[in-house]
């Protein structure tokens, strides 16, 4: 197969960049809504969207992608500016070629231009997990399981729902590394309805989505005890009518939950430009479910 293939950054304001980018992840991840991919890549109030196209010039085809959206985390107590980065793919008519190192190594380059940008996180699948480590500069933090909750038959709180224009974190405690959840992240985070918004008696955040009769919850605030997410999990359940909670095993003493279905591995490629983060950021980070691009 003869082709020319041009590397540019993607302005994903453009919609004739758009249209392709949709369509490539459509077709290579199989997903019912392709539009998916856009509520991440989208302007939010830590910076813009980066990302790089590969084109087939022959046909004016997208055949790779590879994109980050801007967040803000908590390292060693600082605010410190990074990035997620998602959507990596390449035509599989295409592999082979070089391109998907070519879209990485570009990525990059560009990335760090921002001298404010410190890190680039991920969450690759197990396909492209080993070729993250190998050749894309990415080190292994930890891996994630979903864990099932159970729950006792009544709870003890009292759970009010909230719209997320309304929503505050009031409770919040740092004792490792982790995305900033302040007001601003979550509420851009969590702005489709299909989020359920809950604050308890204590004022504590609790967020939840319902997929495949489970109830899946995204994200708690930090000072919630093992005992008090149990009590959630007890009241949602019988809320949305749930046959099962389920999350990720974000604390450690969550790994003796019931586990189901597969890993998720968590890396970071840093700046390597500039060290002086890079201690801290490879030290425990504390992630919840909703933290991943993929729920």
């Amino acid at each position: 197969m003869s082709f020319s293939i041009k590397y540019k950054c993607i302005d994903y304001s453009d919609e004739n960049d758009l249209v392709q980018v949709k369509y490539l992840y459509k077709k290579i991840f199989k997903v019912l809504d392709e539009n998916k991919i856009m509520y991440w890549l989208s302007e939010n109030h830590a910076g813009k969207p980066i990302g790089i196209l590969a084109i087939d010039e022959t046909i004016n085809k997208c055949v790779g992608h590879f994109g980050t959206m801007a967040i803000q985390s908590i390292i060693g107590g600082e605010k410190v500016q990074g990035r997620n980065s998602m959507g990596f793919m390449v035509d599989g008519e295409y592999r082979g070629n070089r391109i998907a190192t070519t879209i990485s190594d570009l990525l990059f380059q560009n990335v760090f231009k921002d001298e404010a940008c410190k890190y680039v996180i991920g969450f690759p699948n197990d396909v492209s997990y080993k070729m993250h480590l190998e050749h894309m500069g990415y080190r292994s933090v930890r891996d994630y399981n979903f864990v099932e909750i159970n729950s006792n038959d009544k709870h003890k709180n009292i759970y009010t729902q909230k719209n997320v224009v309304d929503l505050t974190e009031h409770n919040v405690e740092i004792e490792h590394n982790t995305l900033n959840h302040d007001d601003d992240y979550l509420k851009w985070r969590y702005r489709d309805p299909k989020y359920l918004i809950y604050e308890s008696d204590k004022r504590n955040l609790f967020i939840t989505t319902e997929f495949n009769n489970k109830a899946d919850i995204l994200y708690w605030s930090t000072t919630v005890t093992e005992e008090e997410l149990i009590d959630f999990a007890c009241f949602i359940k019988k809320e949305i009518s749930a046959e099962r909670v389920c999350t990720w095993n974000t604390y450690k003493w969550m790994d003796d939950y019931p586990k189901e279905g597969r890993k998720y591995h968590f890396c970071i490629n840093m700046n390597i430009y500039d060290d002086k983060y890079s201690d801290d950021i490879m030290k425990p980070w504390l992630f919840y479910m909703g933290d991943c691009e993929l729920f």
